[in-house]
């Protein structure tokens, strides 16, 4: 297994790459949020190569900016060759009061649990758009049907992910997800209140979400 353990430098421009067996990607979206949970804190961080904000994981007043995100994100887990990889960053904040450090991911399914001997683990989830077809195209707008979809939930070990924060508040990482056998790097950036972001584990599951159908 291959950990990566020092961050390499990322560009403010660039939200960084993915590494696949068919070749290598660019990331066009890594984001994340962070919460509570029991005696520590939780940071989800949603890579995806395609081309996502903030502000389409939250409700907008204008129903032609919110046509716009739905369109956007039902592309994101639709289109052809869609990749979103999710990371779920533990900490046991006793242990780690801060998000540097390294994570490794848990060896059973379900999320692994912090102790002050394990004080950082990490949980992830990989969903992918193999085959697709065109179901609708109106003008400039195209929806898709994916006929084929690879999805692993969860992604376990062995695997790692590796983050420092930066003074701007992004989460700059390297991740190496064996099982899955994707790998990169990121730089996310923080979605603040933008809760909404925790909707796109159950988007991965392809449990139901008000955002709409992935049709996988």
């Amino acid at each position: 297994m291959r950990l990566l353990l020092l961050l390499p430098l990322l560009t403010a421009c660039g939200a960084g790459r993915v590494d696949r067996v068919e070749g290598r990607d660019a990331l066009e979206t890594a984001l994340f949020v962070q919460d509570v949970e029991g005696d520590g804190e939780r940071a989800v961080i949603v890579l995806s190569n395609s081309a996502l904000s903030c502000e389409m994981f939250t409700e907008s007043d204008d129903p032609n900016e919110q046509l716009r995100a739905d369109l956007a994100l039902q592309a994101a887990f639709t289109r052809e060759g869609a990749l979103i990889v999710s990371l779920s960053l533990y900490r046991f904040t006793a242990a780690a009061p801060e998000w540097d450090g390294l994570y490794l991911l848990s060896d059973a399914a379900g999320h692994p649990l912090n102790t002050v001997s394990s004080p950082r683990n990490a949980g992830a989830a990989l969903y992918e758009v193999i085959e697709s077809e065109v179901a609708d195209a109106e003008g400039l707008v195209i929806t898709y049907t994916p006929t084929s979809v690879r999805r692993i939930d969860p992604v376990t070990g062995p695997g790692a992910v590796s983050v420092t924060r930066s003074n701007d508040g992004a989460l700059f990482g390297t991740f190496d997800l064996e099982d899955a056998q994707v790998s990169g790097r990121f730089r996310a950036e923080d979605c603040g209140d933008s809760r909404d972001l925790f909707l796109t584990l159950d988007l991965l599951r392809g449990e139901d979400s008000p955002r709409g159908d992935t049709g996988a």
